[in-house]
Formats: structure tokens, C-alpha cells, sequence
């Protein structure tokens, strides 16, 4: 198991040793072994790229109940995808590109630029109330 590049199997002589002394401490309950705080069972990170892609198409499909519809290629419309659903699925893209191994400096800058032009979009879509629209005449 490796955490930050570092492989644990390097530092067993001081994992077995911090555990010796954890051991030794009077008034525990419910030990947890060294091993099992410095890698927690319920905090392993799985990366798989297929099962971030199958996350991102799962949480933003439109399929409802198994009821796929096929999309025809003149279909779809400017507003189907909510603006604010297509910026979090760009954050996504730029924490996956953060944390992958073939990393580029070229696709996370390009990702920026389009996540400031969907700003912009988002801003240029939004509306001004007038104070009148928050009140309810009787």
C-alpha cells in the first residue's frame, strides 16, 4: 500500500514499534491497530477512470426508472442541461485531471478557460428582480 509515493512496508519497524507503545497505554477500549488508523479501511480511494466515468453519467443522466430515451441528433435544445449542472460536471473534470497521473498543464488550463466562459454565460443568463417582484399584491 502506498501513501504518498511512500511505501509503508519501509516503516514497519516503527509501525510495529508506535503499536508495542499503543498497546502498552492502560485505559483503552476498543484498540484500533496502527496499521488500521494510518489506512483506514473506509477512506481507500479506488481512481479507476472507468468508475469516475460511470459516476459522472449515472449522476447526470436523464434516465428516470430505466426509461432511456434515444436522442436524435437534432434533438437537443440549448436549455437541457441546466448551466450550474454543466459546471459542476467541469469541476469534476478538473479534479480528475488534478489527480491523474498523466496530468497536462494544456487541458487544465483549457478546462479554466471554459469554466470562466460558462461563468460568464451563467451571469449573462441570470436576471435582475425589480423590488416590486417581492411583494405579493392583494
Amino acid at each position: 500500500m502506498a501513501i504518498n509515493n511512500i511505501e509503508l512496508e519501509d516503516y514497519s519497524a516503527d509501525i510495529d514499534e508506535l503499536q508495542a507503545q499503543i498497546t502498552g497505554l492502560p485505559h483503552i477500549k476498543d484498540l484500533m491497530s496502527a496499521q488500521e488508523f494510518i489506512d483506514p479501511v473506509d477512506e481507500l480511494i479506488d481512481d479507476n477512470d472507468d468508475d469516475i466515468m460511470a459516476s459522472v453519467v449515472e449522476r447526470y443522466s436523464g434516465d428516470i426508472a430505466g426509461e432511456a430515451e434515444e436522442a436524435k441528433p437534432n434533438d437537443i435544445e440549448e436549455d437541457d442541461v441546466p448551466i450550474a449542472d454543466v459546471i459542476r460536471a467541469l469541476e469534476l473534470l478538473k479534479i480528475h485531471q488534478l489527480k491523474s497521473k498523466h496530468r497536462s498543464a494544456l487541458h487544465l488550463s483549457n478546462l479554466d478557460k471554459l469554466g470562466r466562459d460558462l461563468m460568464a454565460e451563467k451571469c449573462s443568463r441570470g436576471r435582475q428582480s425589480t423590488i416590486t417582484s417581492f411583494f405579493v399584491s392583494k
